[in-house]
């Protein structure tokens, strides 16, 4: 960890140990792995089985199960959003709209 600390430090990227966790990557057969205790500057770094990384949600097995059911989700939202405007004649409204322009 001073490996760490040191390159952190040389580089001023300061660590917020309240919202970093910690990820093992493993395949399935190997699930029940016993997860190491990390500590930083006296603060204990939890470990995560997923997290969203620049958009995407990574799982600890890295397949794309978690991904997936976070986009479904979202889109089943949308679509929600969108037949609700349809049943109040919104979107018809705004396709006669431009049609006539």
């Amino acid at each position: 960890m001073k490996q760490f600390k040191t390159w952190f430090s040389n580089n001023s990227l300061p660590i917020n140990t309240d919202t970093t966790r910690a990820m093992l990557f493993h395949s399935n057969k190997t699930s029940n792995l016993i997860k190491p205790k990390i500590v930083y500057n006296n603060a204990e770094i939890n470990c995560a089985s997923k997290t969203n990384f620049l958009g995407t949600d990574i799982s600890n097995n890295l397949k794309w199960n978690t991904h997936n059911q976070v986009l479904c989700s979202k889109l089943n939202n949308i679509f929600y959003m969108i037949a609700s405007l349809e049943r109040l004649n919104i979107i018809y409204v705004k396709k006669y709209y431009f049609a006539k322009l």
